[in-house]
C-alpha cells in the first residue's frame, strides 16, 4: 500500500456520490436528494469544484439525506467524527485483504472472514450456489465490473474506512 497524502472531507464526499449516483441501488435516492435541495447532478457531481465551499456542503448534505452521513445513521451508523482522509495506492492483493462492510449481502458472498477475496471468490462461481435474490443482483454488479476492468474501463477512487475499530 503506497500512501498518497492527505485528502479532504470533501473529496471523500464527492467520490462517494459518484459511485453512488451510478450504482443502480442508490442512483435513485441521489437524484431525489439533489432535486430536493435544487442542484442537478451536471453541476454538483460531474462538474464539481472542491473549492466551493457551498457545493461542498450541498453534497455533504446530499450523503446525509441518501446515505447517513453526518447524522450517525445508515452507512455511517457509529463512523468517528474525527476521521483523517488519505489517499492510498493499493494492489489487487491488498484489496483483497480488504474487509466488506457489515451487510448481509457482502456476508453472504464473503462468509464471516468479510474477505473481499472470499466474496470474490464466491462471484466467479458458475453457476453460482444459491443465494438470496439480492445477492445474486449484487453479483450481477460486479460481474459487470469485472468485465468494464477487463475491458480497460478506469474507475473513480475507491472509498475504504482503515484502523476504524469503533465500526460495527
Amino acid at each position: 500500500m503506497t500512501d498518497l497524502g492527505p485528502s479532504s472531507e470533501s473529496a471523500m464526499v464527492l467520490a462517494l456520490l459518484r459511485a453512488e449516483t451510478d450504482a443502480p441501488r442508490y442512483h435513485g435516492g441521489c437524484s431525489q436528494a439533489l432535486q430536493a435541495i435544487g442542484r442537478s447532478r451536471a453541476t454538483l457531481i460531474d462538474a464539481a469544484d472542491l473549492s466551493n465551499d457551498t457545493e461542498n456542503r450541498d453534497r455533504a448534505h446530499v450523503l446525509r439525506l441518501v446515505r447517513g452521513y453526518g447524522a450517525n445513521t445508515m452507512l455511517f451508523r457509529g463512523f468517528p467524527n474525527d476521521a483523517a482522509w488519505r489517499r492510498y495506492e493499493v494492489s489487487v492483493a491488498e484489496l483483497g485483504q480488504f474487509l466488506y462492510a457489515n451487510w448481509s449481502t457482502l456476508l453472504e458472498l464473503s462468509g464471516p472472514s468479510r474477505l473481499v477475496s472470499d466474496g470474490a471468490k464466491t462471484a466467479v462461481i458458475d453457476p453460482l450456489p444459491s443465494l438470496r435474490p439480492e445477492t445474486t443482483v449484487f453479483v450481477d454488479g460486479v460481474r459487470a465490473v469485472v468485465k468494464r476492468v477487463a475491458a480497460g474501463d478506469q474507475f473513480d477512487d475507491l472509498i475504504a474506512v482503515r484502523d476504524c475499530q469503533r465500526l460495527t
